[in-house]
């Protein structure tokens, strides 16, 4: 027999963790592709300028629920018109709440 309690605390709810994502993503950044497994998200786009790439990976770092924030200093070598890829961890407590 499911114990429903136990089911729900065990649950995860993306919902909140796409939500702060969203929230982070600047004017000037286009995204392509965006896939998860696991914890993991992994991001396929385009920059219009490295400042903006910069200043998105400094959102995503400061939004309290990703780490692991990997973004290969080849996306970093050209100044504007950056096509990039990025993946990071999404932090479990960050999932452990349903979005209010």
């Amino acid at each position: 027999m499911i114990d429903i309690n136990e089911f729900q605390k065990k649950h995860l709810y993306w919902s909140g963790a796409l939500d702060i994502f969203l929230g982070t993503v600047p004017e000037g950044v286009y995204l392509r592709d965006f896939s998860t497994k696991n914890y993991q998200i992994l991001l396929i786009g385009k920059a219009k300028e490295r400042e903006i790439l910069i200043d998105f990976q400094d959102r995503i770092t400061k939004s309290g629920c990703f780490e692991n924030i990997n973004v290969p200093l080849s996306n970093l070598v050209e100044k504007s018109d950056i096509d990039f890829q990025m993946d990071f961890v999404v932090k479990k407590e960050c999932l452990m709440e349903k979005n209010k």
